[in-house]
């Protein structure tokens, strides 16, 4: 990371050594793109269908709590997911829950990826069941109505010394 540009960021899902951002920025304020570990059983997916994902998430990715005990103090920084939001990251859909049917769109998900198949295939096939008989729709309409919503990512902005 030696050279990054000042103001510099990086997403931990894909920095396995995202602590050496303490050693190697330290004239520059690193900026982090994560997803807070609290929000774990929040998300209607991976709450009422898939929480393997969240199991999965939450033992591979730091909490704000590790990255502050080695990073330092830091500004979380909401970034709520607007409802159309087109990215394709995993939460990306939340009010649109047909679109997790779309084997295309799971493809582009890394933790779909990641989990046992089986699981995956059990979970969709249940939530198309929910969506098909009416009770999926019913659940999550409220959620049609929203603009936007905090999901848990965030960004961190460490605290200039």
């Amino acid at each position: 990371m030696r050279g990054v540009p000042a103001g510099s960021g990086c997403d931990l899902a894909y920095l396995p050594g995202w602590r050496s951002l303490a050693r190697t920025t330290p004239s520059e304020i690193p900026r982090i793109a994560t997803w807070d570990t609290t929000y774990a059983g929040s998300f209607w997916l991976t709450r009422d269908y898939i929480p393997e994902v969240d199991d999965w998430t939450v033992a591979d990715l730091p909490s704000l709590d590790e990255i502050a005990a080695e990073l330092g103090d830091f500004e979380r920084r909401s970034l709520r997911i607007p409802r159309d939001c087109q990215d394709g990251f995993l939460r990306a859909f939340w009010a649109r829950p047909e679109a997790y049917l779309d084997d295309r769109i799971r493809r582009n998900i890394s933790q779909f990826n990641l989990l046992d198949q089986g699981s995956v295939s059990h979970a969709i096939e249940r939530l198309d069941h929910d969506l098909s008989n009416g009770d999926g729709d019913a659940e999550y309409r409220y959620l049609r109505s929203r603009d936007s919503e905090d999901l848990g990512y965030c960004i961190l902005v460490a605290e200039k010394e």
